[in-house]
This record gives C-alpha cells, structure tokens and sequence, in this order.
C-alpha cells in the first residue's frame, strides 16, 4: 500500500515539473535579449503582438509607438545606447539593447569601400556601427585614408604601414680582390689600428674600439691560433696581416686604377640583392662530404661548406642610412686537422653591426694569408676552385705582397634609381643581342 502511495507521488512530482517546463518555455522566449544597431533617421518596425506596454531606458535617444496590429515602431533620433522593455498581458518580458549610430554603418561602408577599390591593401569591415580600415597599407595611399577618415569622422582607421611597395630592394655590388700591399694604403681608407669603430668578432673573440672616427672602422687580428689537438675543426683569427674593416666613399675609380696598373685582381665580383630586413648570401667554393656513424652504428654522410662566404642583412631606412650585420669567413681545408683520415677545416671569420650610408663601400680585409696557402698546397683539388685557387697559388700572396680584399658597396634600389635603370638598359641590350644571334642563325639555316 505504502509503495502504491510513493509511486504515485513521483508521477505527480514529474508531471507537475514539466508542466512547468512548459510554461516556462514561452516566458524564456520573451526574456531573451536581442540586439538592435539602427542608425538616425531610420524607421525599425518589429511583428511583436500582445504588447502591454513599453519601457525606453533613455527616452531622448529614441521613441516607440505601438500599432493596433500589435507592431512595435522604433524610431531612432540620437547616437548612443539605450534598452527597451516590452511587456505582454501576461507580464512576460521582451529586453532589446539598441545602439544608434549617426549613418547607416552598413551604406557607409559600401561607400568607403568603392572609394577606396584602388587602395591595396586595406580591408573595410562594419563592427558595432563603426567602418573600420584595417591591413598593411603603403605610405603613399596614407593622405588617401587621411582625406576618408576626415569626410566621415566615425571611422576608425588601424592601418599600419609596411605594404609590399614600402619594402625597399636593396642591390649589393660585391668585388672580391687580390689586392697590392703597398697599393692597399692608397685607396683613401685610415688604416690605423687607433681610431674607434664597432666591436668585430674573429673566431669567438671580439676586440672593440670605443667608436667612429672619419667613418672608418679597424680591428686587429690576433697573430696566433689556437687548437685543440685531435679537433677535426678549428675556427681561428686571420694570423699575420691585420684584420680590416673600414668604410669608404667614391673607391671605385681607384680599384679600377688598381685593376689596370696590375696592382690588383679582381677574383670575383657578384650582384647581390635583398629586401630591406631580408638576407643575401654568397659562396664561392664547394661542400666536402664528411662520413659519420650514428649511435646505431649507421653510417651517415654530412656536407660541410668551404670557400669564401659573405652573409649581409640590411635594413634602409628613409634617411638612406643601412643598417646591416655583416658576416664574412673564409672556410679553408687543412690537413694537419685530419682524424681518421676525415679532413679538418680552419676557418677565419668576422662579424659586426655597422652603419653605411648608400653608396658607400664597406672594405673588409686580413681573413686569409700567405700561410694558409702554403698549408693546403698538397692538396691539388684546392688549387682548382674558383677565386680561392688563382689566389693561392698567386706567387705575389704567397710572397706576402698582396692579399685578399673585400669591396662591398651597397644602393637602396627603386624604380626611378639609376641602378635600376642600368639593370633595365643592360637587360633590353642582352635582348636586342640575343635576337639579333637568332636572327643570324636563321640566316645561316637558310
């Protein structure tokens, strides 16, 4: 009887909950909370029916009007934000948030859109009523968004700079030189090893002057090397000569001087090119093939590079200022660091942040000598390579009267520069060469 009694109480406890679930179902409809963004001017009816009554939060921003139909008109009169109760004849609630702005944001934004289809890079989007201009855009449009966000003052403008056109090319004319001791000290470059400049580093040491003088840099090499035996590798310091690093202006006139009185020999002169804050790299030599074994006891083949390597990453400001980590090492084979017959490398470099103006030439000399030469003369495949091979086996080089010399002159490139203009004319000149060849060989095959 007790259990009879029990079961009926939780049918009744169950049926009586979702009874109230479904009479809860429509006020949770009412009580729901929409959002509304409406501009000044326009007129928003709403299908709400069974209205009661109306509550305007702030009454100078809009006003309502109920239709016998049971239609809500809105009508909004002022910027800003405000909420609006509806009640039903069942006192349920109906809450709307509305924002007012002075335009229609969404007619705007077309607008602003159409004016600005010629603009790359900018995107125009709506966000809470407001046209906002977002993306990376070039710096020559910036007075066209200027004018925009002037003629309509409610849009945000978060543009930044930085478009593809804004990112300045910079070329790097490169001659790597064998180069008169004696004539070296004409070229118009202080060589005191006194005067200030950037910190350098040669093999992991670094030796800094206290700062600039007669825009020329220098830092001396030290004349010893230290290795550790056993060491299939080294990297080492230029010993002998100094290590130079200095800045000059208008130098080309005097290394083709050079150039012509024998006094110097141009071992290789490439073209490097990069964007400002992007990297340019060049190498003149090879990769030997080192054999390793694994843990596993698998045998593996590693490349090591050698030769000549000039690394720069330049940034150009407005000014026409560069600003560039400049890093250049000589890789070279040495027997004498040999282990299980795997070849050892020596290896000099230099390192350093400098400051150049467009134009200039940054002269870079010291990171080989005469002894290198004389250490990897028994290896006959050495004597082949480009720009190293003419250089070691220079009888001047290896006599001390000469030595490496690198000449890195940089331009900020635009269309309108004369170094583009040169590269376009050569271009159409190879053009006309190679169409006039063809020319002739059709001529011949007829």
């Amino acid at each position: 009887m007790n259990r009879g009694n029990n079961m009926n109480k939780v049918t009744t406890m169950r049926t009586g909950m979702l009874l109230l679930m479904l009479c809860l179902l429509p006020l949770q409809a009412w009580a729901k909370r929409e959002f509304y963004h409406l501009y000044v001017g326009e007129v928003r009816v709403l299908n709400v029916s069974d209205i009661e009554r109306v509550a305007v939060g702030n009454g100078k921003l809009l006003s309502t009007q109920i239709l016998k139909n049971g239609q809500l008109v809105i009508l909004p009169e002022k910027p800003g934000m405000t909420q609006v109760y509806i009640w039903n004849s069942k006192g349920r609630q109906r809450r709307l948030t509305v924002q007012i702005t002075k335009d229609d944001s969404n007619t705007l934004s077309r607008e602003i859109r159409t004016l600005l289809s010629q603009v790359p890079g900018v995107n125009v989007t709506t966000v809470g009523g407001k046209v906002v201009l977002a993306g990376q855009v070039d710096k020559q449009f910036k007075p066209i968004l200027a004018a925009v966000a002037q003629q309509y003052p409610g849009v945000v403008n978060l543009t930044t700079d930085g478009g593809v056109g804004d990112q300045k090319m910079i070329y790097m004319r490169v001659k790597i030189t064998e180069f008169n001791t004696n004539r070296l000290d004409e070229l118009g470059i202080n060589w005191t090893n006194k005067i200030n400049g950037p910190a350098l580093g040669l093999a992991n040491e670094f030796a800094t002057q206290d700062a600039r003088a007669n825009g020329v840099s220098v830092l001396n090499a030290p004349n010893q090397a230290q290795f550790n035996g056993g060491s299939s590798s080294a990297t080492t310091a230029a010993g002998g000569p100094l290590g130079y690093f200095g800045i000059a202006s208008e130098i080309s006139s005097r290394i083709n001087l050079a150039v012509n009185s024998g006094d110097a020999l141009i071992l290789a002169s490439p073209v490097l090119s990069t964007r400002s804050g992007g990297e340019a790299e060049f190498l003149s030599g090879g990769e030997v093939p080192l054999p390793s074994t694994n843990t596993t006891g698998q045998s593996n083949v590693e490349f090591k590079e050698f030769g000549i390597k000039l690394k720069i990453k330049p940034v150009a400001n407005d000014s026409g200022v560069i600003q560039a980590n400049v890093e250049t090492s000589i890789s070279t084979v040495d027997q004498s660091l040999a282990v299980n017959n795997i070849p050892g490398f020596r290896t000099r470099k230099t390192q350093a942040d400098i400051s150049i103006h467009d134009g200039e030439t940054l002269v870079i000399s010291g990171l080989v000598n005469s002894q290198t030469a004389k250490d990897i003369s028994g290896v006959a495949w050495l004597q082949d390579l480009p720009v190293l091979g003419p250089l070691f086996r220079s009888t001047t080089f290896r006599n001390e009267k000469s030595e490496l010399v690198i000449f890195v002159t940089p331009r900020v490139v635009d269309p309108d520069s004369d170094v583009n203009q040169a590269a376009l004319e050569r271009a159409e000149q190879l053009k006309e060469r190679f169409f006039k060849a063809i020319d002739k060989s059709a001529d011949i095959l007829d």
